[in-house]
């Protein structure tokens, strides 16, 4: 079949302007293609992260600078009250200490020496004796055992004793008591003496008359220990 030359150039021209105008159509119907090129003139792309920007004041809420005034001032006056109620709250709740117990007209408590004298190595009596006479508040200074009548009058005056108080558990209280008695009134003592232990009743009057100041027996209350040598050391010598 024979072509004519003269329709090849039109049909060929006919191509292109359908390619032509075919081109437009195309970019009309994408318009996020022609979008980015109308819209942003300085060449950057809008979908590109814009960079987060740091406030170097951090934003107030307006609803809690209200709040926090109102804490603050009420923080305020609280601080003030208890400034100005410190006075009298602080008068009232620590008073002056009271005295633990009764005292000799000294500046201090009552002040005992203990001790078992000669051989007698039963303890635990006066070791219970100790422990009542501090919890009642007294300054006890405890020799313990194998003492004598010299060692005795020693400690006391040196620790400047209101009485002393001696354990007898082996019968030899008709010699050891008046014989420590006799020791502090040699000294110039006025020290009331305290026997405790194992004596029979019938001893009790002989050990009175011989200057003991008090005699304990067995089952002796706390009380009863404490007030007797309360007492004793409260009345002159001569008295006892």
């Amino acid at each position: 079949m024979k072509v004519d030359e003269t329709d090849a150039p039109e049909a060929g021209a006919g191509r292109g302007e359908v390619a032509t105008t075919a081109a437009p159509a195309a970019t009309a119907a994408d318009p996020a293609a022609a979008v980015p090129a109308a819209a942003d003139p300085t060449g950057t792309d809008p979908t590109a992260a814009v960079p987060a920007t740091t406030d170097p004041t951090p934003a107030t809420d307006p609803t809690m600078v209200g709040h926090e005034t109102d804490i603050l001032e009420a923080a305020a006056g609280r601080e003030e009250a208890d400034q100005t109620a410190t006075p009298a709250t602080e008068a009232e709740a620590d008073p002056a200490p009271a005295d633990p117990m009764p005292t000799t007209g000294r500046q201090h408590p009552l002040r005992i020496v203990l001790a078992k004298l000669g051989l007698d190595g039963h303890d635990r009596g006066i070791k219970v004796v100790a422990r009542m006479l501090r919890d009642a508040g007294f300054e006890v200074i405890y020799l313990g055992l194998r003492q004598t009548t010299e060692s005795v009058l020693a400690a006391a005056e040196q620790e400047d004793a209101d009485a002393i108080g001696l354990s007898i558990h082996n019968g030899g209280h008709m010699t050891l008591a008046p014989r420590m008695v006799n020791a502090v009134r040699g000294a110039g003592m006025d020290v009331p003496v305290i026997v405790g232990g194992i004596v029979p009743a019938v001893d009790v009057p002989l050990l009175l008359d011989a200057g003991v100041a008090a005699v304990l027996g067995p089952g002796a209350s706390a009380n009863e220990v404490s007030n007797t040598i309360r007492s004793a050391a409260a009345r002159p010598t001569a008295a006892r």
